[in-house]
């Protein structure tokens, strides 16, 4: 089990210099695959900034920048890919401009046949459930998914207590309000998470 790691949805490129080294040090553990740049209140161009600024954190220590719905931003500001959560319909249309020099996630899955369908089209994971946190039917999803087939498969809880989160049946488990807001640094907790539910190192190539 690897971390995908959302960033806060209050982010603005104002509070961003108190947020990066938090960031740093979560990413200094080897234990987050990926960032997610989620931020919905922000305007297109302060996204833009926010992301642009996140992919300079996270690319020189080896950990893959997704966007959140935003596939056209992915080449033009350098990011690893996109995690998609809007519709099928978009996630058909990122797939088609980003692959396969790109990530292409499949978000928001609540059916087999969503799954099925983003597997077909060559999704690189299947987010089971919201970025905020995946309900009981998503998680048994997961469990009928990873028995199944090969794409792996990822399951976030953002309202958890991280050190108090059992083994999710995913490759990916998502983390983030519940991780920045913790009172301990987040390289403390991702490292006691490292030992309790057996959090893998990622690959640097």
């Amino acid at each position: 089990m690897q971390i995908i790691l959302s960033t806060p949805q209050n982010l603005t490129m104002a509070n961003l210099p108190a947020f990066s080294p938090a960031l740093i040090l979560a990413l200094e553990t080897g234990l987050v695959s990926a960032i997610l740049v989620d931020c919905p209140d922000v305007e297109a161009k302060e996204y833009q900034q926010l992301s642009t600024a996140i992919i300079k954190i996270s690319q020189p220590r080896h950990c893959a920048t997704l966007l959140h719905n935003s596939p056209h931003l992915v080449s033009s500001l350098g990011a690893d890919g996109v995690h998609i959560s809007s519709s099928h319909e978009d996630f058909i249309a990122a797939t088609k401009l980003l692959k396969p020099n790109f990530i292409v996630g499949a978000g928001n899955i609540t059916s087999r046949h969503q799954a099925m369908l983003a597997g077909e089209a060559g999704a690189d994971y299947i987010c089971f459930g919201s970025i905020k946190g995946a309900g009981s039917n998503e998680i048994d999803l997961a469990h009928w998914w990873t028995k199944l087939f090969q794409i792996p498969c990822a399951i976030f809880d953002q309202q958890s207590n991280p050190l108090e989160i059992n083994n999710p049946p995913a490759e990916y488990l998502g983390l983030g309000q519940n991780l920045w807001n913790l009172d301990k640094k987040p390289n403390e907790t991702l490292l006691m998470m490292k030992d309790r539910i057996g959090i893998h190192e990622r690959q640097n190539n």
